[in-house]
C-alpha cells in the first residue's frame, strides 16, 4: 500500500490535537474530514505524533543515525532563544516541567525511556509478577524553588492534564511562593508527552504565556531527547531515585510518602538548587559552544 503523504499525515496530527491525543476519537474525525481518503488504523496517529516528535520529521530516521543530526534544526530553534535573550540565559526564568513513572523498582521517565542510574551497572533487573504498583509524578524547577512534586492520575490525559495547568498548577506555585511578577515573565517548558499536544492544552498556553512557552506544537520546540539540558532529567529524577529507594518499597502509599519526603529533603538543602541552576547555565553555554553537539566533556 503507498505511503501516505505529508498533506494526509499532518492533517492526521491536526486529528490527533483535535481530540485531545485519542487515537479512536481521532480515527474518526479524520474519516469525517476527509470521507474520500484513506482512514489510517488508530495506532497511526500517535505512532505518526511519536515520530514528529522524535525526529522532527515525517520521514523516518535512519538506523544508526547520530541523534544530534536528527534534532539539529529543533537545538537550533530552542538554543537561539537562549542566545539572543540574556535573560532566559539566566535559567531563572524558566520553569522546567517534566513527569515521571516511579513503580515498585525504580523510575521510568514514559516519553524520554531514560533509565536512570549514575554507571551503567550492566544487571538485568528482575520484576515481580505480582503486587505491582506505579506512582505518575509531575515536578517542576524554577530557579532555586523545586515547584511540586504533584501525583498526577494514572492515566495522563489532555483535559486532565489541561485540569492541572488551570487548577493545580497556581496553587504549586502559591505554596512556592513565586511571587505574580515573576509569573507573568516567566517562560513555561514542558517535554512533549501526548497529553501536551492537546490542542486545548496548547491554547491554554497561548492565552496564558503567549510566546513564552517552549515544548512540543508551541511557539519554541524543545529538541526531543535531550536530557542533558534539563534540570529535571540529568539532576532531579536521579536524586529522588537515590532517596526514595534507599530500601525496598513495600506498598504504593509507603512510595508515597517516600516521594513526598524526598522532594522536603531536596527543598530543604538550600545549596542544591542553586547548583543546579549554575549547573544548567554551563550545559547551555557548553552545547551553543560545541555547535549545538554533544558537550559532556567540557563540563
Amino acid at each position: 500500500m503507498a505511503e501516505y503523504t505529508n498533506a494526509e499525515k499532518a492533517d492526521m496530527i491536526l486529528a490527533y490535537g483535535a481530540t485531545d491525543c485519542n487515537g479512536r476519537a481521532a480515527q474518526r474525525l479524520y474519516a469525517e474530514r476527509h470521507p474520500v481518503r484513506r482512514t489510517p488504523a488508530h495506532t497511526m496517529f500517535a505512532r505518526l505524533h511519536q515520530q514528529l516528535y522524535e525526529t522532527g520529521s515525517f520521514q523516518k530516521a535512519a538506523r544508526n543515525r547520530d541523534r544530534t543530526a536528527r534534532t539539529e534544526l529543533n537545538e537550533e530553534i530552542a538554543l537561539d532563544i537562549v542566545e539572543t535573550t540574556p535573560s532566559l540565559t539566566t535559567r531563572a526564568s524558566v520553569l522546567f516541567t517534566d513527569e515521571a513513572s516511579f513503580s515498585r523498582e525504580g523510575i521510568f521517565n514514559t516519553h524520554n525511556s531514560h533509565s536512570w542510574a549514575a554507571a551503567n551497572p550492566h544487571v538485568t533487573c528482575t520484576r515481580a509478577a505480582q503486587d505491582r504498583f506505579l506512582v505518575n509524578v509531575w515536578a517542576g524547577i524554577l530557579g532555586d524553588h523545586l515547584i511540586g512534586p504533584y501525583i498526577l492520575p494514572d492515566r495522563l490525559t489532555g483535559p486532565r492534564y489541561l485540569i492541572f495547568l488551570e487548577q493545580v498548577l497556581p496553587e504549586l506555585l502559591d505554596s512556592a511562593h513565586v511571587t505574580a511578577a515573576t509569573r507573568t515573565s516567566m517562560w513555561f517548558h514542558q517535554d512533549g508527552a501526548p497529553a501536551h499536544f492537546s490542542i486545548s492544552v496548547r491554547n491554554h498556553l497561548d492565552a496564558t504565556c503567549g510566546e513564552r512557552w517552549i515544548g512540543c506544537g508551541g511557539p519554541v520546540h524543545w529538541p526531543p531527547r535531550s536530557p542533558d539540558l534539563s534540570c529535571l532529567d540529568y539532576f532531579f529524577w536521579g536524586q529522588m531515585k537515590s532517596l526514595v529507594y534507599e530500601t525496598p518499597v513495600n506498598s504504593a502509599e509507603e512510595l508515597v510518602a517516600r516521594i513526598s519526603r524526598a522532594a522536603g529533603e531536596i527543598r530543604n538543602t538550600l545549596e542544591m538548587l542553586s547548583n543546579v541552576r549554575r549547573s544548567m547555565k554551563r550545559r547551555w553555554e557548553a552545547c551553543i559552544t560545541c555547535g549545538k553537539r554533544q558537550f559532556e566533556h567540557l563540563l
